[in-house]
């Protein structure tokens, strides 16, 4: 029963950051300089990627 319990806590956590952060999105879209950090970030991810690929 517990095992159950720590499943379903695990499955909603999962699902339900990335549903709050897509919801936050749609009701306040991002400020032009959040924008520009995200892209930022962005590309050095893949600039970073790049260098590590396997």
């Amino acid at each position: 029963m517990y095992t159950a319990l720590v499943i379903v806590v695990i499955v909603v956590i999962t699902m339900g950051v990335p549903a709050v952060v897509w919801l936050t999105k749609l009701i306040r879209p991002p400020k032009p300089k959040e924008e520009r950090i995200h892209r930022g970030v962005e590309e050095a991810r893949k600039r970073i990627n790049r260098y590590f690929r396997y």
